[in-house]
């Protein structure tokens, strides 16, 4: 099974990772903490717009709408 996440919201959660260790590091847990739920929220988000995306190119190929 392939899992396609958005491009742009990949970059986001990628540099949302680097300021939970940055948080992690500074003993600041409760930052981290809500880093750390809003990567999870925006991985959802991600691979709905990723599955999404896949989708429209699907219909662009193939003309069926």
């Amino acid at each position: 099974m392939i899992i396609l996440v958005f491009p742009k919201v990949a970059q986001i959660i990628s540099k949302l990772e680097k300021k939970k260790f940055e948080a992690v590091s500074t003993e600041r847990f409760e930052y981290a903490k809500k880093i750390k739920s809003a990567i999870g929220e925006l991985r959802e988000a991600g691979l709905i717009l990723g599955s999404l995306e896949m989708e429209k190119q699907i219909y662009a190929e193939t003309g069926i709408f």
